[in-house]
């Protein structure tokens, strides 16, 4: 079985200001406000401007949540990989993200959450090119293709994620059973979430 507690995790949806997973659960669907005291008073929302490093470090919170609560020297690896290599900076970010084995396996609904897909990785659960490959962050290519074990395949948890229809699976993974070939990778301007990422706030941010 497939645990991974959640209470704490949508915490951050009312600190951040938005329901980062997109999910019915969040808390900020009924408390649109931050948490604390001092939320919400007589009805009014508490509000205070940001500064250019307070937006950026509540981007990157946002961002390596919603990649599986993602460590901040992981973020700060793949950004510094993404201003090396040719194009947009921010664009190439998004792709080194997207093309992360943990997000692949989240994206083709085998898990719930992106934590619950990290789970999956690690415990050995899922093939890359039919070869075991437990690393989370392990990055797929185009061609690449992805199974999820047959053991696991009417695992009650991957059910549930299987019938859910809070997102759906994106048109450029090929599903054919419980096998995905990763036919492209999104770009910032087809990549789909339930809200902005600004992957740029990260790029300007680099070197903090």
């Amino acid at each position: 079985m497939l645990i991974y507690k959640m209470s704490k995790q949508y915490k951050i949806d009312r600190t951040i200001g938005q329901n980062i997973l997109g999910r019915a659960k969040s808390p900020i669907n009924k408390r649109n406000y931050k948490p604390g005291m001092h939320g919400n008073v007589h009805g009014k929302i508490a509000t205070r401007s940001l500064t250019t490093y307070g937006e950026q470090l509540k981007e990157r919170k946002k961002i390596c949540h919603y990649f599986g609560k993602m460590r901040a020297k992981k973020i700060k690896t793949l950004t510094a990989l993404a201003i090396r290599q040719k194009g947009a900076s921010d664009n190439n970010l998004c792709q080194l993200l997207e093309s992360l084995l943990s997000n692949i396996v989240y994206k083709a609904k085998w898990a719930m959450t992106p934590f619950a897909a990290r789970q999956l990785v690690n415990h050995g659960h899922i093939l890359v090119n039919s070869k075991k490959v437990d690393i989370w962050s392990y990055r797929v290519k185009v061609g690449d293709k992805v199974t999820l074990h047959d053991y696991m395949r009417n695992n009650s948890d991957v059910m549930i994620a299987q019938g859910s229809t809070e997102r759906n699976i994106p048109e450029y993974l090929k599903m054919t059973g419980f096998t995905l070939e990763v036919m492209a990778l999104p770009t910032i301007s087809s990549a789909q979430y339930p809200g902005p990422m600004r992957f740029n706030l990260l790029v300007a941010a680099h070197g903090r």
